[in-house]
């Protein structure tokens, strides 16, 4: 009888810590709190992603053990986003949000301080990102959805090399608008990943 092997996501015991040009990401502690804070209260980067604020530090607190338990389930894996040599100070989070182990496929998300956007460093993130999700989780395709009034992650999806794969209609709830809205949803195939970008050594970003 045929025996079928089955792709399973290489999921980590430990969070590695990513590095690239200008960024380095590692696991979000207690120590982060004030600055996961300060993106998490602010209102023009909420409302980008559809998200209520945060009104209190308990609330990041919350936050933070929620995605510690995310990775610990293996639900999840969302780094702490540092300019390099100051990992004392976050000025963004980013990673995977959730899994579709089945389809081998993850979801990326994340925020960065309004003061360091436009400048390449969520790029680069990303980018690295793809680089341990292809090539050491063994991941298929990487998905986004993101708001269609949310101009900088859409401009970010495309400079990533990300596909539209179509419109999700009425897929989140907008508690600014007070209502349902649409989610655009973007795609980036292995196959086509490989095709764009070359795939680096991997003890040229990952720091255990």
């Amino acid at each position: 009888m045929q025996k079928f092997k089955i792709p399973e996501i290489q999921f980590p015991e430990t969070m590695p810590t990513l590095i690239n040009k200008r960024v380095e990401m590692r696991p979000i502690i207690e120590k982060d709190l004030e600055s996961l804070f300060e993106i998490y209260s602010t209102h023009k980067v909420m409302k980008a992603f559809v998200s209520i604020p945060h009104q209190d530090r308990s609330q990041t607190k919350g936050l933070i053990n929620y995605l510690q338990t995310g990775f610990k389930e293996r639900r999840a894996m969302i780094w702490g986003i540092y300019l390099k040599g100051q990992s004392d100070q976050l000025i963004a989070d980013g990673g995977f949000c959730r899994f579709q182990p089945a389809r081998m496929r993850g979801e990326l998300a994340g925020k960065i301080l309004s003061t360091h956007q436009s400048q390449g460093l969520m790029q680069e993130a990303v980018e690295v990102t793809h680089q341990y999700g292809f090539q050491v989780m063994g991941l298929n395709s990487m998905e986004l959805a993101i708001n269609p009034e949310n101009r900088l992650s859409i401009n970010l999806a495309n400079a990533c090399g990300y596909e539209q794969e179509g419109l999700l209609k009425e897929y989140i709830y907008c508690p600014f608008q007070k209502k349902y809205i649409d989610a655009i949803i973007f795609s980036l195939r292995y196959q086509t990943w490989k095709k764009i970008r070359q795939p680096w050594p991997l003890e040229d970003f990952i720091r255990n």
